[in-house]
């Protein structure tokens, strides 16, 4: 996922996944749900990671292990 931000601040990518960080001055959101999709994320063997782009935004990318169903 994209986003168009602008920037994040220095360190702002790790901050990012701390709890209750909220990303907006009027304080609408918890500040968890980036959290909670990494945990969510790593309880199943994956990678949730942000990338900062300057001047445009940042980019979150997503790994999941592959798993083979059985028959």
């Amino acid at each position: 996922m994209e986003d168009r931000c602008g920037r994040l601040s220095s360190g702002g990518a790790l901050m990012k996944f701390l709890p209750f960080r909220q990303g907006f001055d009027d304080k609408r959101e918890l500040g968890l749900g980036l959290l909670i999709a990494k945990r969510s994320i790593e309880a199943d063997g994956g990678r949730l990671t942000v990338q900062d782009l300057p001047g445009t935004g940042c980019v979150f990318a997503m790994a999941l292990p592959v798993r083979r169903l059985l028959a």
